[in-house]
Formats: C-alpha cells, structure tokens, sequence
C-alpha cells in the first residue's frame, strides 16, 4: 500500500470517527488522484469497516460486491455515514445536488488539484496533517531532517512537479508513495535517502537548507539539460574531455564515464527532464554508492562547465553627527556641511581580482564624488563625504550612486538618497517609520492648516523629526491648534515626543502643523487599518480569542509563553480618563507603592506625589497630616518589610518578563506585561506564594493585635488608592490596586486559564469550538469581601469588592456608601469613577444602548399590525445613544429601513432625562419624536406607551447575620473562579428580590499547599475578620401590576428567578394575568441579555381555549409555563391562529414535568437528581454557534431537557443527561419528512450541548466548563422553589452542582432517546402514540388525548414510556441505530406489556383528502353472504392507513382510473407481516367471491383451518394427497381460421422439460433422456409430438408414472436423479385425467411444505405456472376477474421461464398474481416492472438491501425511512399511492375489528375468545395498540371501543 495511501485511510477514519462520536453522521467525498490510490484508499476503508464506496467511471464496471458505484448512484447514498472516493474525473460526475450544502455529501477532504492547491478541508491540508503524518513516519518530530523535509517536499516537489502532465503519479505514487526510511542502507541521513530516492544529484558537502538546495540544483539540472538537448555532443564532451581534464586517475575516469553514460542515457528515457529538480528522477539506478555518489552536484557542474561565475558585490553603511538615518541605511537628512562616513563593503570574485584594477566611486549622477582604489579581493573601505562639496544646488533629493568597477565597467553597484538642510531647503519635516521628507514652505498659517502639504495612511504610530537651519526651535500644533511636545534631539533636530496615533482620535485623522518662523509644513495622518486593542494584554488576547479575528493570537500568545520578549505594539484605549488611572498605577509601581495611597478619586487633580510618615502617600492636594506621626510596633513593621520585600521580587519578575528598554511604552506595567509566562511558571507561582503568605501573616496580625486607628488603616488598605476628601465619602471605598496579592493572583490564575485556551486554540482541531465562551473570563472577580475601617471607631467592617472593566484594579465600597453619599447614591460613584477613570463596575449593571431597539424588533415580529409604537425609557440608558439606536432601526442613508417602512407613524420615545445634543439623526420619514417625562406615572398614564424599558438592578442592599455556606470553587490554579449562591426573597411591596451569597468561609482542610489553596485561605482570613456573614440583595424595579402590554428588563447580571416568580404570583395572587414573553441570555456577554415581561392579550385567551372548547384553559398555560420560566415567545402571542403554537410546547412541558393528569415524568426531583427544561430559543447565542466546521446546521430545536444526578460522594462525579425537545401543533396531521426534520433540530441542539460538556473536559477548556456552568445555573435558578422551606435544601443542591463543574468532577450520559419530538395533531384519528425514529422518539397527541385536559390509558403509556429517559446509565459511545429487537411489534413476545413503540411511515402530503375507513361488508362478516361475485368488478380493498391515519386501497378496477393490471408484488423480510397481510388480502378477495389459487410452502395457510374455513378454500396437502391436477396434460388451442381445437405436445412436452432441467440442474443428456421419456409415454398413447395434433375429447394423456418407467429403464441417472418425482406418490392415478382447468373454478391452496425437498416443491410451483401460462393462453381475453394466483416463497417460481410471460399477459385474461418474497433483488425487472401494485416491507438497515427498495420504489431521499420500517409497515406503490408509506392491515386486526364492528365494544377477555385468533401467539395488548394506531379502536374503561367513522 502506498504511503500517502495509508496517511489519507488514516486521517479518514479517524474524521469519520470524530464525527460520529461528535453524534454527527459524516458523509465525505475524497477525490482518488489516481486510479491507484483512489482504490487503496477504498480498501483501506473497507478493511476499517468505514462504510466505503469507490466511484467508478465507464472503463470499470461497477461490483455491489467491491462497492463500487456509478457517481450516479450516489443518489441513493443517504443513510448515516459514509465515504465516497472517487476515481480520477469522476467528482464532477457526481451531482450537485448530491455535493451540495442540501445534499446527501456535504464534505469535500480537498480538490482534485490537490495538494497543488491546497485549500480544502482543514483535517487534509497537505502542508499540515498529511506531511506530518507522512514525514513523522520516516523521522522523528523532534528531529531536524523533519522539517527540512517537510519544507522540501513543499518547496521542492509540489512546486517543481506543478507543471507536469502526470504530476499526481509522479508525487503521490512514484516518490512519497514509494519512499521508504530502509531503503538504501547504505545512506544513514533520511535525507540522502530522500534526495536519492527522487533523482536529485547529492550534494557536495553538508546538505544545505532547502532554500538553497532547490535554488542550486534546480539550475544544475535545467542547466544540464538544455546543454544536452541543444549541443549535440554535449555528451562527448562531458565524457570525453571533461573528465580526462578533471580526474586524474584512470580508474576513477573510466567509473566516471560509466556513471555518466548511465546517467544520460535515463535521461533521454526520462519524462521528468523539464522538470527542473526532478529532472534526473528515475535516472540513476537503485544503488547510491556507485553513479549517484560519482556524480555530485559539484562534480557535475564541472562536466558540463556549468559552475556558476561569481559575482561582484557591493553595500555601505551610513554614519553622521548630526542627522537621521533611515532604518534600511538607504536615505539621510543631515545639514549641508556636515561630514557623512561611508563604511563600504566590497567582494571580488578570487579569480577575477587583481591589483590596482578595481576601484570603488561615489557618484551623483556622473560626477564622482569620491573614489579609491580596491587592494584587496574583500574588505571594507571607510570613506568620508563632505557634503558642502557635493552640489550647488541642493532644494530636493540628492541620488547618490555606490558603484565598484573594474576598468570603467560597472560590476556592482548600490544606492542612496541624501537630503540636506541649509540655507536652500532651511526647514523641513521627516516622518519615520517610512522616511518621508516634506519642506517646510512660506505661507499663511491658517490657510495652509486647512490644506496639508502630505496626507499619511499609517498602520502604526509614527515620529516626526523637524530640521531647521535657524536653530530656532519649532513648534508643533495639532488639529485642534494645541502645542504638541517636541524634545531637541541634536542641534538644529527636534522628535516628537509622542509618537502620533491618528486611531486613537475619533475621526481617525490626525494634523500636525509644524511651524518654523515663517515657513509651514502641514502634514495629515490617516489610521490606515490601524487596530488598537485592549488596555491590557489579558484583555487583548480573551478578546481575540472570543472574536473572529485570529491574526494576533499566536503574537499575543507568544508573550505569555515566554518565547518572546519584545512588548506587545497593538494595546489601546488610551485617553484621558485611562491616562489617571495610569497616574494611579505608576505611583503603585515603585517599591514603596504598597503603601496606602490617599487621592480625591471623585474630582482628580493629580498633582505631586508625596510621603506623609512613612506609611502613607498622598497624590494631590490632600490633608493627611494626621498619619506624619504614624508608627507601628515593631512585629508589624518586620511584617510590612517581608511584604514589600515579596511585593518587589514579584513586581521585577514581571518587569522582567519583557524587554523593553527600546520601547517607549505609555502603558503601565501591570497592563502591558504579563503575570503569568510559562517558561516561568515555576518561578513566578513561588514569589506569589511567598506574597500571599507575607499578606495572609498581615491579615492574622491585623486581627489579634490591639491597635491604633491609623494604625489598622495601614495594615488594611496595603495597596489600595483610598478616596480621601473633606466630605462623608472619605475612606468609603477605595480601589484595590494592581500590584495587591489576591489581583496579582487572580490575574495570575485567569492569564493561566487564557494562555491554555490559546494553546489549544492554536493547537487542537477543536480549539475554536465555543470560543465566544472565552468572554466569560472576563471581569472574574476572585474575592468578593474585604475588611474596612469604620469611620468612627478602630472597628473593621465589610467591604465589598468588585472587579472593573480593567482586570488589574477592582473596586472596593462600604456596604453603608448608599446612605452617606455625596453624590446622589452608589451608582453617582461609580459614574465617576467611569468618567473619571475609565473603570467600570458591575456593582451597578449599566443598561445596553441597544436595548429599547431589540425589544422594539421584537416587538414588531409578535405584532406586525402595528404601525406606531410608544417605548419608555427609563433612567440609567445613555439617551443619546438610545435615539442613535433607534434612528439606525427606522433610517438608513437611502430612505427609511424595512422596519421603518413597517412603521409610517414613527416611534415615540419618552425619557427619563434630558437629551441634550445628539448630531447626525434622522427625525422624518418616519418621524422621531423624543419627549421628557421624570414621573413615571405620569408618563404611563398620559402617553400610554406600548413598551417599558425598565432601568437597570437597583443598587444593591446587604442582608447581614445569614447562614455561612461553602462557597462552590475550583481547585489549584481554578480557585479562583467560584460561583456565588442565590436564593429568592420578598418584602412589603410583594416584588421578589434575589439575595446573592459569596461570603467565603474558612474551608474545612485549611490546606494552604499551593496558590490556589493560599488564595481562598486569604479570602476566607478576610471574611473571618468581618465577623458575621453578609449577602447581597438585588432587585429590579417592578411594580405589582405591569401598566404597558410590554416590559423589558434588562438582563446583566439578574437573577431569572426573579421574574419567574413574579410571573407566579400575578397569577396566583390574582394580582394581573401577566407572562413572560421572551428573553435572550448570552452566556459570553450578559450586557446583551433581557427579560420580556407582557400582558396577556385577549385573542390569545380566545383562540387556545378554542382549540380544547374549555375557558380556562389559556390562563392554565401561562400559569404553567410562568413557573417554570418558559417564555411563551415568539409566535405564540400572536393573534389567531398562530397562539396556538403555545398548545404544542405546554404539550410538550407537561410530558416532561409531569404535569396535567399524571406526575409520571421523565425529569425527576428526588433521589439525588435534579431535571429541568432550558428555552433553547433564548440561547441563541449560543445554540447553533459552537463553532465546529462539521458541526450540525445552526437549526435550533424549542426546549433542552437536563437531568443532573449529583455526586454520591463529596468527591464524587455527576452525571449529566440531556435530550432536545422539539413541540410543534398542526390543525391537520403532521408529515414524518417534517418530523425528522424537527428531530434533526433537536438533535442538533443536543449536539451543541454534549459537545459542549464533553470539550469541557479537556484540558485547557475553563471558558467551556464556564459556560456549561452558566447554563446549569440558569435553569437551576428558573427552576428554583421560593417558599421559605424548600430554599435551604435547593441553594445546597445547586452548590454541589456548581462545584461538580468547577471541579470538573462530571461526565456526560447518553438518554435513551437523544431527541423527542412532541406533536399536537388536530386532524389526527384515533389515539395518542409513540414512533421510534432512528434519530429519536415521535409523540404524537391529539384533542382527545392531550396531558391535563383528556388524560387517557394511551397517554398514561406514553408517560411510562418517556419516563425512562434518562435511566440510561451508559458513558457516551458511538451513535448507533437501534436494533429491530428494540422495537414493540404485534406477535413479537419480545414487546409484551406496552407495544406502543413502533416506528412511523409517511404517507405523503398533509393536504390529500381524508377518506372514512369502512369495512366493506355489513355487520356480519362472512362469505357465505358475499358482497359481489366472479363477474363483478373488484371493489377497493383498505389495506392500511398512512402517517395521517387516512385510509389506503387497493383498487385496480377503479372505474375513475384502473391499474395497467391486477398484479400485487409483496416483499419483507421474515417477520415483518407480509404473510399476515397476505392473509388479510386472500379474505378480502373471497369476501368479493373472487376465486384464488394458493401455493403455500410453510404451511401459512392451509393449517390454518378457521382461516381457510372462513375464507371457503379448500387445502390440498400436496405431499399426502398429490398434485390434483396432471401437468403433463396440454390446453388446446383454436385455430385462428377454421375455429378447431389443436394441441402442441411438443411445445408442452419443451416446457415440461424446462421446468424440470432448471429446477434439477440436469445436463444436455438427462434433458434429452427426459424428453424422450416424456415423448415415448405420448407416443405410446398414440398422441403425436411434433407440430399441432387435432384435439379429441377422449384424448388420454400420459402422467408421470408413465415417463418414470421409461426413464428408469433408458437413462438410470436421469431417472435417479428424479427419483422423489416419482416415488413419492405426487402425480395419482386419480388426478390423470384431470387438468389445471379444475383449479380455475374454485379456491384451493396448494400446500407444498411437508415435501421434504426444495427441488421438488421448486418443480410443482413452476408446473402450476407453467400450466397457469399454458392454460390462460389458451382461453379467450376479458374483463373480468377469473382468478387470482398466490404465490408465498415467489422467489422459487421466479426464475421460470412462463412467470414473465404471465405476469406481462395475465391481466388480459382476468388474472391476478400475487407474489410475495423476501426481498425486492429476487424480483427479475421484467417482472416486478409488470407489477402495477407494489407492498414493500422492510429489509432491515442492510446498505444494500435498502438501496434495492429505494430503486425499485423510486423513492430517492427516503432511505431513513426505508431502513427504519417496522413490523406491519410498509411502502405500497402505485399510480394511486406512488411509493407511500403506511401502517398495514393484517389478518389479526381485521378479526379483531370485524367483532368489534359488530358489537361496537368488548373487554379484553372476549378479543380473546375471538374465533381464528390465537392469543397466546398474538398477545391482545399488541393487537389493541395496532389498531388504535391505525385509528380504528380506542381502549377506555375497561372496553376497547370500535371508532365510527364518518362515511
């Protein structure tokens, strides 16, 4: 097998693996390159057991066998997973309907171009898995010859063999196909081995580096080449000359020569000579040691006089005083006058040089500047330029020239360009990067500001230097006319002393006017693709990461790693605001900045920083004398000094970490450079543990010891920056500032979790699945508690901490700062900590901007009608940017968008606060109207808006004294990620409110091992300090009745317990009817999550109490639905029909949650598990993005259900089982196409939701197990009890839960069904059911059978039957279809108890119309009274129902449209009902008086003795009675002219002789002896048997008693061999005279089953054909029905010769045949094309056997349902019914409808006594779920009650 054959089977399997693990079926086209290949890769496959077919073209035949496949025949592939290869130019055969997105294939590995074009699936890139797996098995990753040859094969081979006719032969087959490491033992580098193997000539010496190797050899060998074909004796030459004149020795010329006679001779065999490299490939033999190693690459360039001349060089470096030099060394401003050295670096070739001959010039175009003469070959010449010297004229450019020649003739040259200031060009402006020169020109200063000499697009920061001959110093200004700093660099040169950065000013346009005296230069920048990013490099790379762009990850990445050290150039967010809190972080960067620093922080005005004693810094005007005196024992002081000796060595580890002394850098350190570097980790994590130990030694001291107020202020604000003015916010919260341990280690721990989730972004295939999840390392908070000092007394008190929108400060605030706030409350403070610095705090959520607008959309979807709508926006919104947002949605440049086309009346906006200036809105067309209201009722009651933007959570209260609770946390390096506790609470106003605990206690084990242990002994030592536990209490701003159809809340951060419970208790309070509408959470960005709270319109009451006639039925829902935080969404509000799509999901909801008539359910409460349902729709961030390339479609399905079963153990696993959910109501019936579609979503969502659980596992993948927790989290919360007593038990649930995740103590199950589906079907007869699809479960519910409104003994089933779901207990495997054996089936003893699990069949269209199922008899069934008779029409016949329970017939006299025939082909493998249908079908026949012929092989029938009673067949038992009939008697026949009657013995004798020799396999000679016998026995009774004979009455024909003693004595084998024949007493004396003609005018089975051999039974079937055909042939046409022949077991008749012939001619003489067998491949096409009926039954899953039906169905795309037929299922296929599926009736059923049909009802134990029926073979439960299935009976009360349809 070929070696890049092996790789691509490999990486095959294994995508094909991945997928299906990932619960995904695969389906992958992989184009074959060769014919070769294309099968290896086939058979590897097949080998692997990965379904495999290899696509053909016209020169192979396909072979089922092999599986190989005409492209066309891809058309049916669509059935789980599987791989096509295709065979060179057959992939643009295949479809592309096939190839396409919609399609059965929608993966391509690559393009048949590959790997010349190399942009296909990620898994077969060739320069990535292919050579790795390719090159890895030659020599190992860690080797050097791994990546150089990787590089040579991509440099070397794809390139050089592009151009090839034959190049995928050439590459992929002859060489890496072929290359083996052991060959050629005799080279030891795998790289000689290499080179040798494809043809290239050895390298001289050492093998150079790819670059140079492929430059050098590529021109030898084109080289060589072109001399040979170009010189005719280039060989002679080479040969004959060359080599005398290079070698010396005659034994080593005359190796020589053979070598390289050798060697050309190949080449001109060769059909790689044009290939350059691979020119000599295939031309030196298979031995290296004798012509390869001759003949090097030196050696041959020697022959063929090819070497390559060197070459002359010459370059220069530049040096002056007083000037600039441009990074390249190429340009050079400096001043007229100035000295500017030249150092030159100069090369002669050895050979050419020679003395005084050479020379080196500087020249401005002709004039030589400088010259000197060259006394050596190579060297270095110092020059020095007097630049006064080198033009008169020097306003522009100076071209200077370097050039080294040889006798006047130029041989290397180089070039510059000299700019000079002086009295000609006095003043002028260089930007660099780039050295662009402007001049300074005389002008009006305003005019030309306003027309810049040079306009810049920059990509990054640039510099200006200014040159001015005055030496008077310039001045800079920028666009907004302020002086802009410039520092003098030398005399008469000044920099900018800020680099310019038109990105970070918002128009993106930066003006520097540069002014000297009198002259201008005015120079505009424009950020060019500019991208700044983050404030921080932590920042910079979560944001990357969580995004779509990738490009600066590996830069970013790099850092943290440690394999570089050069600062990151692209970190922004530089302003005003952020440059104070640089101030901030500058005063803390020192190795004093642990003391406490006091400032103003709410009106900054930085000034000096300055010392008051020794343990206090103040910045700014600040009064803090009252610390000069400070002093601290002397324990406290060697405390402090071990801390900031700690502190130091931390803060100079992470200074060092990079390089940064030729950077100017105006981020702090703490934001540009990294904590966490993994080349340091070890060292690092010991510094910070030895400052967390020194800290937490701080913290014990500080609770044990008796101190001084200033004293404990010290010790408690180490740091910190406290706010510290004159008012009663003094020392009310501070900011805890970036060098703090517990911030160093938490951005020590998240870095960590950063850097792992970009390895394995970088690394793993899967790495960019759910990166937005890596938002959620944002803003971790780590510790939430701190001790303070109270103002008053030496009393520590709470202060709760906050981490901001900058990762290296959090912010710390009293829990009292409400009440003594200055500046109007908590959320004024943290306004001006936002505008002041930059920060902000998620103490006080901030509402999204774009908010009023997506619940304005939102709006719009639900009521379309609308054509002006009113929102109220409430405080705590930017108002300007709520006008800008709403002015996008209604306004676009050309005219008004599709949604302000919606709304001609415009949008009226009222505010809370005033709206000052807003530039640049749209207020017309549609209209804007913005109005101010403060008084929120007051604005409600005149204006009565439509929607109601409520504002952000209120500022937070703080419960004090609750129950100490452990706080769930990760473990090590995760501890710092913890996820707080929340529970419901209420007050007086009856508006719940959330309390949320994250008080961190002292853990049990006190382990203090490692900095994560450190980290919570810290946390939890400042909490022990506070005494008493705290928590927190948020709420939102409801009131107790919702006074707008619509409110919505905003989302960040909020509690979703609290709206559900609101929603309860307006109904259950009767307060208001109210719901919740819809919401979106974002598990990556809460700030865009939110809450829709609405009223109840009155046409949604009306229309779903409707569907059930009840009144209360609607309020029912919402109630539901509400406490158990279901939105009812979307579609549901809207008015008429579309509200009922609610009915499907509460279907679906209390099936699950066990609500309605039953609290059977399969998401259990008790016993260690937890279940609840997630809204997918509300996710939709999520669901549907995870990012996998192979993913599932973005589909999302309505519900997730998840059943957590908690840890048994403290350190024991949790278990998580999931299902999608999917609801859907129809007013009709629902189609199966739609249902597994609907099961597809389901599954998808599914997908996502294991995938994630799964990754979340990994190493590596924090930001996944936070967003699994976030999901958990929230349907814990919405699913939470709010009565006091429950609350308790639930909070410690969910802490077990929430630290199983975070402790990654947990593994994902499979539930028995992956996805349900819920149907409420309106039109639906009869029962409710369940369906086994192979990708779920179908529940099928109608108005009769519906949870909580018709509880019925078929829906409690459907309960027991879900409630299994998650009993499962298996880890997850590879999806599997479910086995037949899983499926409940009428007589299958497998299935008894409950048979209501059976598989589903389509039946087309919903829209066909609906026909009453009638039993086409009266009351009495029987045959005795018939209801029509030989020459009547056939009547229709039911024979089953489809998806819709709407009946099917069989009617082939339709006297609308007839069939071509009467002709029925049944097919289904044993046990899927065929013969019980069969059954069915003969009574209903006889039921019409139409007469049968049976040929029964198993004894089905004729046994049978109430069915052949009932049905008035007479049996035959062949093997005891014989055949009734004398086959050896010929039918005469008319003669056309004269009417006389003739028979053709001879003709019939032939056909005789046929059967017989088929059927036992006889030779020529035992033919012709049978024929003879036969002829004779003829003869003897004086019949002749050649041509047609007159017919006689009385004309006896011979038996075969007669032809076997004439055979017994003429040919003894022939007769041995048909002994059985007649032996067994088959042919009576009795039946001689008798002929098929008997068999026409009555009902016979003929059983043939007790014949003990097949051969036999096989030669009396196809006599009775034969004697059918002969007879029939022989009768006059019509057109009515004479007889109707029965054929079980067909296969054994369908190779006779006369069954084409009858089936094709049957119809023409009032015959019908039935024919029955297993499998469609039995049927020959002549006969099953003369078939007008087709009953297809299921084969199985069988490839095979299902592409068999689907092609004789011609029902391509429905091989699911094809593979998936159950029992009594099956496809019937006609011109009325083309290729439908249905539920079949059967014999069974139809006894036990017949009695019902007569009696109306009867209990259990009279079906029983059921004359026929055999109830220990067919147990009642099984028959009763069969007919409620066919919607005919219902079991109730104890009856089974026939269902009267309508006629």
């Amino acid at each position: 097998m070929l070696a890049i054959s092996r790789v691509l089977g490999e990486l095959t399997r294994e995508y094909v693996q991945a997928a299906e693990q990932a619960g995904r079926d695969c389906r992958l086209v992989i184009p074959g390159l060769t014919e070769k290949i294309a099968r290896e890769i086939h058979e590897y496959l097949i080998a692997q057991e990965i379904q495999s077919y290899l696509v053909v073209g016209d020169d192979l035949p396909p072979d089922e066998e092999k599986r190989w496949i005409r492209p066309v025949g891809l058309t049916s592939k669509r059935i789980g997973s599987f791989v096509a290869v295709a065979a060179p130019g057959q992939l643009a055969h295949i479809q592309d309907s096939i190839r396409g997105s919609g399609g059965a294939i929608r993966s391509q590995a690559f393009s048949e171009e590959w790997p010349w074009i190399d942009n296909g699936n990620e898994s077969f890139r060739f320069d990535g898995p292919v050579l790795n797996r390719l090159v890895s098995a030659w020599t190992s990753r860690e080797e050097e010859a791994f990546q150089w040859l990787r590089e040579f094969i991509v440099k070397g081979l794809v390139k050089g063999t592009r151009t090839s006719s034959w190049r995928a032969h050439l590459l992929l087959e002859n060489t890496l196909g072929t290359f083996d490491p052991t060959l050629y033992p005799a080279l030891r580098d795998v790289r000689e081995k290499f080179l040798f193997h494809v043809g290239v000539p050895r390298p001289s010496s050492e093998i150079p580096q790819v670059d140079t190797l492929v430059k050098t050899c590529t021109h030898l060998c084109q080289q060589i080449v072109g001399r040979c074909q170009e010189e005719d004796d280039a060989r002679e030459h080479a040969r004959d000359v060359m080599v005398l004149e290079i070698v010396s020795d005659e034994v080593e010329q005359r190796e020589i020569q053979e070598s390289l006679d050798f060697l050309l001779d190949g080449l001109g065999r060769s059909n790689t000579r044009n290939l350059g490299l691979l020119a000599f490939h295939s031309c030196w033999g298979d031995d290296p040691t004798t012509h390869w190693f001759r003949l090097h690459a030196d050696r041959l360039a020697e022959l063929f006089g090819i070497k390559e001349r060197p070459k002359a060089e010459v370059s220069f470096g530049l040096d002056c005083n007083r000037g600039i030099i441009s990074r390249n060394q190429k340009s050079v401003v400096t001043f007229a006058g100035e000295i500017l050295r030249i150092d030159i670096n100069y090369k002669i070739p050895q050979e050419e040089f020679a003395p005084d001959s050479w020379e080196v010039a500087l020249m401005s175009r002709k004039k030589k500047l400088v010259e000197q003469s060259v006394q050596s070959p190579q060297g270095v010449l110092e020059v020095k330029l007097d630049t006064s010297s080198i033009a008169k004229k020097y306003t522009r450019k100076i071209p200077l020239r370097l050039v080294l020649m040889r006798g006047g003739d130029t041989r290397a040259e180089d070039r510059m360009a000299l700019h000079l200031c002086g009295k000609q060009r006095p003043a002028l402006v260089v930007v660099e990067p780039g050295f662009d020169v402007i001049d300074a020109t005389p002008g009006d200063n305003e005019e030309t500001s306003e027309s810049p000499d040079k306009k810049f697009e920059i990509s990054e920061p640039v510099h200006i230097y200014l040159f001015h001959a005055l030496d008077i110093s310039p001045e800079v200004r920028d666009e907004d006319n302020k002086t802009v700093g410039i520092d003098a660099e030398r005399h008469g040169i000044w920099r900018s002393t800020e680099p310019i950065d038109p990105g970070l000013v918002t128009s993106g346009l930066a003006v520097r006017v540069c002014k000297f005296g009198d002259r201008n230069a005015v120079l505009c920048f424009e950020a060019k693709d500019i991208e700044k990013g983050e404030f921080t490099l932590e920042d910079e790379l979560r944001v990357h990461l969580s995004g779509t762009r990738d490009g600066r990850i590996r830069d970013v990445a790099r850092i943290f790693s440690g394999d570089t050290r050069e600062p990151y150039p692209f970190l922004g967010k530089l302003n005003d605001a952020s440059r104070r809190r640089i101030v901030l972080a500058q005063n803390m960067s020192t190795p004093d900045g642990w003391k406490p620093l006091l400032t103003n922080l709410l009106n900054p005005c930085h000034g000096i920083t300055r010392e008051i004693g020794k343990f206090i810094n103040v910045l700014g005007p600040i009064d803090g004398e009252g610390f000069r005196r400070l002093s601290l024992p002397g324990e406290a002081v060697g405390l402090l000094q071990a801390y900031s000796n700690a502190r130091d060595a931390v803060r100079k580890e992470v200074e060092g970490a990079l390089a940064t002394r030729a950077f100017k850098l105006e981020h702090p350190v703490y934001a540009s450079h990294p904590i966490f570097v993994d080349k340091r980790l070890e060292e690092i994590e010991d510094l910070l543990t030895t400052y967390m130990k020194s800290y937490l030694e701080l913290l014990d001291y500080l609770g044990n010891k008796d101190l001084e107020w200033s004293q404990i202020f010290v010790l408690a604000h180490l740091d910190c920056v406290v706010h510290w003015d004159d008012g009663v916010l003094r020392n009310a919260f501070f900011l805890v500032g970036p060098w703090h341990p517990l911030v160093l280690a938490k951005r020590f721990m998240v870095q960590s979790a950063l850097f792992a989730r970009a390895q394995r972004f970088l690394r793993d295939d899967d790495g960019k699945n759910f990166r937005q999840l890596t938002a959620l390392l944002e803003r971790i908070h780590g510790f939430r508690w701190l001790p303070g000092l109270s103002a008053n007394d030496r009393a520590l008190e709470p202060v709760y901490v906050s981490a901001t929108s900058d990762p290296g400060w959090h912010l710390a605030v009293k829990t009292n700062l409400a009440t003594q706030s200055e500046v109007g409350t908590l959320a004024g403070v943290c306004d001006r900590l936002r505008t002041n610095f930059d920060l902000d705090s998620d103490i006080i959520p901030v509402g999204a901007d774009d908010l009023a607008s997506s619940g304005l959309a939102s709006y719009m979807r639900a009521f379309p009608s609308r054509r002006s709508v009113g929102i109220r926006i409430c405080q705590g919104y930017s108002a300007p940017k709520i006008v800008h947002a709403i002015d996008r949605f209604l306004h676009s440049e050309d005219g008004p968008t599709n949604n302000g086309f919606q709304l001609p009346g415009g949008v009226r906006l009222f505010l809370a606060a005033p709206l000052g200036d807003v530039e640049d809105v749209g207020w017309c067309n549609p209209p804007l109207y913005v109005y101010e209201y403060q008084d929120d009722d007051d604005c409600l009651e005149k204006e009565n808006p439509d929607i109601y933007v409520l504002p952000p959570e209120q500022s937070p209260s703080f419960l004090p004294k609750v129950e100490k609770r452990s706080l769930p946390r990760g473990s090590d390096r995760e501890a710092v990620f913890f996820e707080p506790l929340h529970w419901l609470t209420e007050g007086q106003l009856f508006v719940p409110k959330s309390v949320t605990y994250e008080f961190q206690v002292e853990p049990a084990d006190r382990k203090v091992n490692s900095l994560g242990d450190l980290f919570v002994a810290i946390a939890s030592r400042a909490c022990r300090l506070l005494k008493d536990s705290i928590a927190i209490v948020r709420s939102v701003t409801l009131k107790q009745r919702l006074k707008c159809p619509w409110a919505i809340v905003p989302g960040g951060g909020l509690d979703p317990a609290i709206l559900v419970k609101y929603v309860r208790d307006g109904k259950s309070r009767s307060i208001q009817d109210r719901a919740l509408w819809d919401y979106k959470v974002d598990l990556a960005g809460e700030t865009n999550s939110y809450y829709i709270l609405s009223t109840i319109p009155q046409s949604f009451l009306v229309s779903v109490n409707g569907v059930f006639g009840r009144d209360n039925v609607a309020n029912d829902f919402i109630e539901e639905l509400g406490k158990i935080g279901i939105a009812i969404g979307g579609e549901a509000l809207k008015s008429g029909r579309h509200a009922l799509g609610v009915v499907g999901l509460v279907g679906a909801v209390r099936l699950f949650l066990g609500l309605g008539g039953s609290n059977c359910s399969p998401l259990k409460q008790e016993g260690g598990q937890i279940g609840f349902l997630i809204p997918v729709d509300s996710f939709a961030s999520f669901f549907g993005h995870s990012g996998d390339p192979n993913a599932l479609s973005a589909k999302r399905t309505d519900l997730l259900a998840i059943q957590l079963v908690l840890p048994e153990s403290p350190d024991g696993e949790m278990r998580i089982c999931a299902c999608g959910v999917e609801s859907k109501f129809v007013s009709g019936t629902y189609n199966l196409a739609k249902s597994y579609k609907a099961l597809e979503q389901a599954r998808s969502t599914l997908s996502d939701f294991r995938l994630l659980v799964q990754q979340s596992l990994h190493g590596g993948a924090l930001p996944e197990r936070l967003g699994l927790l976030a999901l958990l989290r929230f349907g814990l919360r919405i699913s939470s009890p709010s009565s006091a007593k429950e609350i308790s038990g639930w909070v410690d649930t969910e802490r077990v839960i929430y630290e199983a995740v975070l402790q990654r103590r947990y593994a994902y199950r499979e539930a028995k069904y992956k996805a349900v589906l819920v149907t409420t079907e309106m039109g639906l007869r009869g029962v409710a059911e369940t369906n086994v699809h192979p990708d779920g479960l179908w529940i099928r519910l109608n108005k009769n059978h519906w949870p909580g409104v018709s509880d019925t003994p078929q829906l409690e089933n459907i309960r027991r039957e879900l409630s299994g779901l998650f009993e499962v207990d298996v880890p997850v495997t590879d999806e599997k279809i479910p086995t037949e054996g899983s499926r409940g089936t009428v007589g299958d003893e497998r299935s008894q108890g409950d048979a209501q699990v059976s598989e589903p069949r389509d039946s087309g269209p919903d829209s066909r119309e609906e026909e009453p199922l009638k039993v086409p008899v009266d009351k009495a069934v029987d045959i005795k009274t018939p209801v029509a008779g030989p020459g009547v029409p056939l009547c229709r016949i039911m024979i089953g129902v489809d998806n819709g329970r709407r009946a099917i017939y069989y009617d082939p006299q339709s006297s609308v449209d007839p069939l071509d025939n009467l002709n029925m082909m049944v097919t289904g493998s044993s046990g899927t009902g065929k013969t019980q249908f069969l059954k069915y079908l003969i009574y209903q026949l006889r039921l019409q008086r139409k007469n049968i012929l049976i040929l029964d092989f198993k004894n089905d029938f004729a046994s049978d003795t109430v069915f052949v009673n009932r049905a008035l067949l007479s049996e035959v038992f062949v093997a005891f009675n014989g055949l009734p009939y004398n086959p050896l008697i010929p039918y005469p026949v008319k003669h056309p002219g004269t009417g006389d009657l003739f028979v053709q013995c001879g003709q019939h004798i032939a056909g005789v002789v046929d059967v017989l020799g088929k059927t036992y396999g006889l030779g020529a000679q035992q033919k012709a002896a049978v024929k003879k016998a036969i002829s004779d026995a003829f003869t003897s009774m004086n019949i002749p048997t050649s041509g047609p004979a007159p017919y006689d009455k009385a004309m006896r024909f011979p038996d075969f008693s007669n032809v076997g003693r004439t055979l017994e004595v003429d040919n003894p084998a022939a007769y041995n061999r048909l002994d059985p024949l007649f032996t067994l007493g088959l042919f009576r004396e009795e039946f001689r005279d008798v002929s098929f003609h008997s068999l026409v005018e009555r009902s016979v089975v003929l059983d043939l089953s007790q014949i003990p051999s097949d051969e036999i039974k096989n030669a009396l079937a196809q006599l009775v054909v034969m004697s059918a055909h002969a007879y029939y042939n022989s009768q006059p046409h019509t057109g009515s029905i004479r007889q109707v022949l029965v054929f079980d077991e067909a296969h054994r008749v369908l190779s006779s010769d006369f069954m084409p012939r009858l089936v094709r001619e049957c119809r023409a003489y009032g015959v019908g045949t039935i024919l029955s067998s297993q499998y469609p491949s039995d049927f020959p096409q002549e006969i099953s094309a003369s078939m007008a009926t087709k009953i297809i039954h299921g084969n199985g899953r069988d490839i095979e056997k299902v592409k068999d039906i689907v092609r004789i169905l011609g029902c391509e795309g429905q091989e699911a349902e094809v593979s998936n037929l159950d029992r009594f299922q099956a496809f019937v296929d006609n011109r009325h019914y083309p290729h439908t599926l249905v539920r079949t009736m059967n014999y069974p059923l139809f006894l036990v409808w017949s009695h019902l049909q007569e009696r109306g009802m009867a209990t259990r134990a009279e079906i029983c006594q059921i004359e026929g029926l055999d109830a220990s073979k067919l147990p009642v439960e099984n028959l009763i779920r069969q007919l409620e299935k066919l919607g005919l009976a219902e079991e109730r009360d104890g009856q089974v009650h026939v269902l009267r349809q309508d006629s």
